[in-house]
């Protein structure tokens, strides 16, 4: 009898989003005699090598137009009214067209997605298998297999919830479709972060979710202690999109008074306005290193000397960047927001307040800056402590899989 898991991503292993992923997977791989991984991704190339016994499928994640037309007959379908009665009682929220949009286009991609999964069960396992699926972002993919789940109860069915999967703030309609009915039929939801399970813990009240915490990890690194540099260095690594705040970085760093320099690691769709602000505001001070593939982010952590990372983003799970920088002894300064109270305090960095301004970024810098070398050594140090205590990738993934297993 072999232990097969359906893993659902939204990239990996295709082209550079989810490098997070590449820490887990070894741990899986290890843990399931076989996996397949059905990734949403359609048009980038496979960049990551994938474990011997990992099957690669690709299927769309979004709805074509002839399908976002047809969801209407889920109007007929008796959970859009159940979602409905949710939203107006339990959530007090105002029904809009973009919300009824969402939950008929949710219900859609359910439907269609039922004959495919079925298949791909029947493709890739025998009648005595054990089979899990796993959902490693709690959106649609997480209702699909939660209905996919009330035929075929003997399957075990979980999904992670991270930031933008969790907080209906976070997105645009301020709303995330049939939580309600994927905490009912999903066997278990992992939140990353402690903030994530007490958020749906306040909105469903009287409800026992099946919610524990599964924080994240990143692997072992070498302790770093910062060499002497003339030149104070201010690291952030991002995708360059809005929510990310960085226009609002660069706007802090142009009220600093000290000689620094800003490297930034990513790239994305507000890059370029990005440079004219920061070539206008700080030029000289700045360099953008574009996308780089999880290697080179590490390679980079272990080679160059880097005094302190920062973090402004307006919502966030718990970043994986603030990991990784950790498990380098990097202190961190970053905005309270989601699950980053978790991870950063006031001995291993600085807690911004959510939406701070320019002042407020640069003084908590120049506070920082003009620590004595001993407390910045200190907070190094504290910063390896946490990444050690609590995002450790073996520790964390081991006990992860355990609590799958169990399920």
């Amino acid at each position: 009898m072999a232990k097969v898991l359906f893993f659902f991503t939204s990239s990996y292993p295709f082209g550079t989003a989810e490098t997070f992923i590449e820490n887990e997977i070894r741990y899986l791989s290890e843990a399931f005699d076989k996996i397949v991984i059905v990734s949403n991704e359609m048009i980038q190339k496979q960049t990551r090598i994938v474990p011997d016994n990992i099957h690669l499928e690709q299927k769309p994640y979004d709805l074509n137009k002839k399908d976002k037309l047809l969801s209407f007959i889920n109007f007929f379908n008796l959970l859009f009214w159940e979602e409905i009665y949710i939203i107006q009682n339990t959530y007090r929220k105002r029904i809009t067209i973009p919300i009824v949009n969402t939950i008929l286009q949710s219900l859609q991609k359910s439907r269609l997605w039922k004959p495919y999964i079925t298949n791909l069960v029947k493709r890739n396992c025998q009648s005595t298998d054990s089979i899990y699926m796993y959902s490693y972002w709690n959106n649609d993919m997480s209702l699909i297999l939660a209905t996919y789940k009330t035929a075929n109860k003997n399957i075990k069915v979980f999904s992670r919830m991270h930031g933008w999967d969790v907080y209906f703030e976070a997105n645009d309609i301020n709303y995330l479709p049939f939580r309600s009915f994927i905490f009912k039929r999903l066997d278990h939801v992992f939140s990353i972060s402690e903030k994530g399970k007490m958020y749906y813990s306040i909105l469903f009240p009287k409800k026992v979710l099946p919610i524990t915490v599964a924080k994240l990890g990143v692997p072992k690194q070498e302790l770093k202690i910062r060499p002497n540099n003339p030149c104070f260095t201010i690291l952030s690594i991002s995708n360059m999109i809005p929510i990310k705040n960085l226009a609002r970085l660069v706007e802090g760093l142009s009220l600093l008074t000290i000689d620094f320099k800003w490297i930034h690691l990513g790239d994305g769709n507000i890059r370029n306005e990005i440079e004219s602000l920061a070539t206008r505001l700080i030029q000289g001070k700045f360099d953008f290193k574009g996308q780089l593939f999880h290697e080179q982010v590490q390679e980079f952590l272990k080679t160059q000397p880097i005094d302190l990372f920062i973090n402004v983003s307006k919502s966030e799970g718990i970043p994986v960047s603030i990991m990784e920088v950790f498990s380098f002894g990097i202190p961190c300064i970053a905005t309270k927001v989601g699950g980053t109270p978790e991870i950063i305090n006031e001995q291993n960095g600085i807690l911004l307040s959510e939406n701070p301004t320019p002042d407020e970024i640069s003084q908590c810098i120049e506070v920082f800056y003009q620590l004595s070398k001993k407390k910045k050594e200190e907070k190094r140090m504290e910063a390896y402590k946490t990444w050690e205590n609590d995002y450790n990738a073996e520790k964390n993934y081991n006990l992860f899989i355990e609590k799958v297993l169990a399920l």
